[in-house]
């Protein structure tokens, strides 16, 4: 049986409470798409959107074991970034929402810049040579 510090597990708990609280304040925040607001904005019937989804074409956000429906970031439907959406997904083993994090959080391996960002100034190519390090080096919570 492995020992656990119980200093460190509510450590951990506290933070994995904070990181939830996190995402369930971005899954309101203004441009959080439901799958109707998506169809409408793209064109795309909606069961095409859950298709993409599923192939790891687009981020599907949603709080595990949560019973609300899921919201898509609006910017992933920008040209830019929908081009380099599912290889950023897939170098995160598709987990939205490490990937969600990757796109729109400071990135050190980009000296800082956000690669969301850097998207959309047309640096596509900086954003795919270091994601792999990035997703590699990645240490937060799932």
């Amino acid at each position: 049986m492995q020992y656990i510090d119980p200093e460190c597990a509510a450590l951990e708990r506290k933070l994995l409470a904070l990181g939830r609280r996190e995402q369930r304040a971005q899954l309101k925040a203004p441009g959080m798409l439901s799958l109707v607001e998506a169809s409408a904005l793209t064109g795309f019937p909606a069961p095409i959107i859950e298709e993409m989804s599923a192939n790891g074409q687009l981020l599907t956000l949603a709080l595990p074991r949560s019973k609300n429906p899921v919201r898509y970031p609006q910017w992933q439907f920008e040209p830019a970034v929908l081009e380099v959406l599912p290889a950023v997904i897939a170098a995160f083993n598709a987990d939205a929402w490490r990937a969600y994090d990757f796109l729109t959080y400071p990135e050190q391996l980009l000296g800082g810049r956000v690669p969301l960002e850097e998207l959309r100034a047309g640096r596509k190519v900086e954003v795919l040579r270091i994601l792999v390090a990035a997703a590699s080096l990645e240490q937060g919570a799932k």
